[in-house]
């Protein structure tokens, strides 16, 4: 189902509810998108690090599966590479860190990425 908003609203401009109906439209197609694993927004931090590597990679979730996650950041992640990712939760326990491989990766507007990264096995603390 697709979200509309209501366009009776007088206090809204009619050409800020044109943008946001399209911005909602096209995120209802990419949610439409041929997929074996039913996925539930989840806007939370994520931290990815990689072997040898000291720095870490802050990102944001867009939505999450049984399966994986998506996530948006400002760099661009290789297909097949692995990393471990630290996904952080509302509640004050740690967060999960799970062996994870990237999948796909693509742009998201001029400055950021998004990319699908393929959970591999929960990593031991």
């Amino acid at each position: 189902a697709t979200t509309m908003l209501n366009v009776n609203d007088a206090t809204v401009r009619p050409e800020i509810q044109g943008l946001v109906q399209e911005i909602l439209l096209e995120n209802s197609r990419y949610k439409r998108e041929l997929r074996s694993f039913h996925r539930e927004v989840l806007v939370c931090p994520v931290v990815l690090r990689f072997n040898g590597d000291d720095e870490e990679q802050h990102c944001v979730s867009r939505n999450i599966s049984t399966s994986g996650i998506s996530v948006i950041s400002s760099n661009e992640f290789l297909e097949h590479q692995r990393g471990a990712l630290e996904i952080y939760r509302l509640s004050d326990v740690s967060a999960s860190e799970i062996l994870a491989e990237c999948r796909w990766c693509k742009p998201f507007g001029p400055a950021y990425w998004m990319s699908g990264w393929q959970f591999v096995h929960l990593i031991s603390r």
